[in-house]
């Protein structure tokens, strides 16, 4: 009889501070959640269905649309910043667009019921287990669950994985290279995600909305697939949008952000805080449509700063 294996059980915002390499994480999480948010959305369930899945329970968003739309932009969080930063830099000043642009997210929370949501998903939610050479991952049970677009959930996990991009160099050596490997992991997170969501679409019955009767059994396939390029295009602009809402809350509140609080060197951490929250602005108001082009100016915004 073989030696028992003891499993390795770490959240993944750990193992990335740490730089280990767990390369089949951001694959399977893109996968999970594309399963998790279609199945529980209006494309997987008829009104009966949406009953049955607690739709019609209390509405649940409020302390996220505080958390991570309202307080953050309130004078007390940038006074705050100030004091950590200087009172003359820029990503410590009042931007009205930038409250415009993060109400502009809110709305769409408390508007666009999609979808049941963790409400609370980032790296640290991620827990990842190993065994011998098998790798597996699962999201701990959320705390703050609640509906909205189908986006949100998946931005706040990018955003919490942007953070870490920028946290990197301060860290020690070794972290242009490290953040490379985390760069494949946010574009296999939402390849893996358009992927599996595509497969769900394709194999859907008759929801709410979009239902078959509507397009393939009636010999659309086409449009079918028009619609499903058109869903996808606004799942991955919305969710680098909230990737910033993420990336803005997770500087400005009170507590100790994980990824730049573990930086020992205070002017490597401010660094950081400043590129996230330059980052999250461009995010949130500029708008970039697709991974790539988000991910291409991050690497110009950490470049550029060595």
């Amino acid at each position: 009889m073989g030696r028992r294996v003891k499993p390795e059980v770490v959240d993944w915002r750990r193992a990335l501070i740490e730089r280990r390499r767990v390369p089949t994480v951001a694959g399977s999480l893109g996968r999970l959640l594309a399963e998790q948010l279609f199945d529980v959305s209006p494309l997987a369930l008829d009104r009966s269905g949406q009953r049955g899945a607690k739709w019609d329970g209390p509405e649940l968003a409020v302390s996220v649309e505080e958390r991570v739309f309202v307080a953050p932009y309130r004078p007390e969080p940038r006074a705050r910043l100030r004091d950590r930063l200087g009172a003359d830099d820029p990503v410590a000043t009042v931007d009205p667009y930038w409250k415009i642009a993060a109400e502009t997210l809110n709305y769409a929370l408390v508007t666009r019921c999609e979808t049941m949501l963790h409400g609370g998903l980032d790296t640290g939610a991620v827990v990842v287990t190993s065994i011998d050479d098998q790798v597996f991952v699962r999201i701990a049970r959320p705390q703050q669950p609640c509906r909205g677009p189908i986006a949100f959930d998946l931005g706040t996990l990018v955003g919490s994985l942007f953070m870490n991009i920028f946290a990197q160099d301060g860290y020690g050596a070794g972290g242009a290279i490290y953040r490379t490997y985390l760069v494949d992991q946010a574009e296999q997170l939402w390849a893996s995600f358009a992927e599996r969501f595509s497969q769900r679409w394709r194999g859907r019955g008759d929801g709410a909305a979009f239902p078959r009767r509507l397009f393939e059994d009636e010999g659309d396939d086409d449009a079918a697939e028009i619609a499903l390029t058109h869903f996808l295009e606004r799942i991955e602009a919305d969710a680098l949008a909230f990737a910033g809402a993420e990336m803005a809350q997770r500087i400005l509140d009170p507590s100790p952000e994980e990824d730049t609080n573990a930086i020992a060197n205070p002017v490597e951490r401010g660094r950081a805080e400043r590129q996230s929250l330059g980052f999250a602005r461009y995010l949130m108001i500029q708008r970039p449509p697709t991974f790539s082009a988000a991910l291409a100016r991050l690497e110009r915004v950490v470049t550029t700063a060595h």
